[in-house]
């Protein structure tokens, strides 16, 4: 919830893009964080966890206005 209240309050002050879903976009934010935990956690490589967090960088900057 606070993570899509976050991009609520970005689409108020005009940074996010008012065309996406705030839930729908932290539900896959929250998912892939964790998944990418997971994933380095039972591989036991970092490297992975970098490439999530990259990627989610990346995902995050699309939703700018």
């Amino acid at each position: 919830n606070g993570i899509a209240e976050s991009f609520r309050h970005g689409q108020r002050s005009g940074t996010v893009s008012k065309s996406i879903d705030p839930v729908s976009s932290a539900v896959f934010f929250v998912a892939s964080l964790t998944g990418g935990r997971g994933l380095a956690k039972t591989s036991q490589n970092i490297d992975i966890l970098v490439v999530c967090a990259d990627h989610l960088i990346r995902y995050l900057e699309t939703l700018r206005s």
